[in-house]
């Protein structure tokens, strides 16, 4: 039995795009790797907070300085004033709001893991451990999914403005279709060892060819493949 038409389009389409894009990890705003060299979900749902209405340059300018000046530690961060937080990551933008969400972030990973939230989710069934990170404050189902996504914590594939606009002009979803259905039919399509990848993939091509305005579609190798093109052209 082959693969269903639409899996084998969406393979194409990984196909062309690894081609296209060098994609390198350490490029990727919420990877974040603490002082041992291993891979720290606090840090990664900090430097997801950090991110939010940020350019990636600014988001990776505001982590670092408040690395630098508090350390992203539950602790340090819990015991640290809040203008000294939000002072330490002003350049990233909506400095207030975040230093309000990283700071209650930290209280509750204390009160609720001791500090220590790798241990408890790898504790954790893999199918709990969304419910678990999107039980904290201001993480909500993106930045779960990034999490999961980048700690090998269980498979899921988290959808971005540039995801989210490439997925309904691809047609894989409809244009009402809202977060989890977007998720889900990508996670339907896609193969799990390749979610990471294409996450990075469609965010890359979001960017350079399939802009929100003005896409480049006469520039994109995957044109044949996409229905938003065809639409274009007879307009």
């Amino acid at each position: 039995m082959g693969i269903p038409a639409k899996d084998q389009r969406a393979q194409r389409i990984l196909e062309r795009l690894t081609s296209q894009y060098l994609i390198r990890e350490e490029d990727y705003v919420t990877l974040h790797v603490s002082k041992k060299g291993e891979r720290d979900s606090f840090r990664t749902l900090v430097a997801t907070i950090l991110s939010q209405t940020s350019t990636d340059k600014g988001a990776h300018r505001a982590y670092d300085r408040l690395n630098q000046r508090v350390g992203v530690e539950p602790r340090s961060l819990a015991n640290a004033p809040l203008k000294s937080i939000a002072a330490a990551i002003k350049i990233g933008g909506l400095h207030r709001t975040k230093s309000i969400a990283i700071k209650d972030l930290a209280r509750t990973v204390i009160d609720r893991f001791d500090g220590n939230l790798d241990s408890h989710l790898s504790s954790l069934d893999p199918a709990r451990i969304r419910d678990v990170l999107m039980s904290l404050p201001k993480v909500g189902p993106k930045t779960a999914d990034v999490v999961i996504m980048t700690h090998s914590l269980g498979f899921s594939l988290p959808v971005d403005t540039h995801i989210d606009r490439i997925s309904k002009r691809l047609e894989f979803v409809s244009l009402k279709a809202r977060y989890e259905e977007v998720r889900a039919a990508l996670q339907d399509l896609f193969f799990e060892k390749d979610y990471h990848r294409i996450h990075l993939l469609l965010i890359a091509h979001g960017r350079h060819v399939c802009k929100a305005r003005k896409p480049r579609c006469w520039d994109c190798l995957i044109s044949d493949l996409c229905p938003y093109t065809e639409k274009t052209e007879q307009e």
